[in-house]
């Protein structure tokens, strides 16, 4: 009889056991690459996760059109991920302090580097955090 309940017993914690790597190997292979990004950003521009699970990333793009009032900008992405080759409008009002917002500086055709979330405001944009001229190439 002891024997018969022991053999239960281990083939629960066995069962137990198996459960708890499946669901470890399951929900870090679905849950992790979406938390890295990876499926947002294919190309590599994914900065990094931030501490509310939202993914930042960046790419570089020309200015379409510029309102400086609203803090929104209309960009050609070159090169961010399911962005790429797509006209994007950011929407910067919500964005950090400590990261510069350089619309007043803009104009159609400038090159720009942006940084944002890969989510919608209000307004449709996406979450704009940084939008800076993109530095001319030296070489003189």
């Amino acid at each position: 009889m002891i024997a018969f309940c022991f053999e239960k017993a281990r083939k629960a914690a066995l069962g137990t056991a198996f459960l708890a790597v499946f669901s470890v190997q399951f929900f870090g292979c679905c849950f992790g690459e979406e938390m890295q990004g990876k499926d947002s950003a294919e190309d590599g521009n994914v900065d990094h996760v931030s501490s509310m699970g939202s993914v930042i990333l960046h790419g570089t793009g020309t200015i379409i059109k510029v309102d400086v009032g609203n803090m929104t900008a209309v960009v050609q992405m070159h090169d961010s991920g399911i962005y790429a080759n797509e006209e994007v409008a950011f929407d910067f009002r919500k964005h950090t302090e400590s990261q510069p917002v350089e619309l007043d500086r803009c104009k159609p055709g400038d090159e720009v580097k942006v940084t944002y979330f890969d989510s919608q405001t209000s307004n449709g944009g996406l979450a704009g955090e940084s939008l800076v001229l993109a530095e001319a190439p030296s070489g003189l």
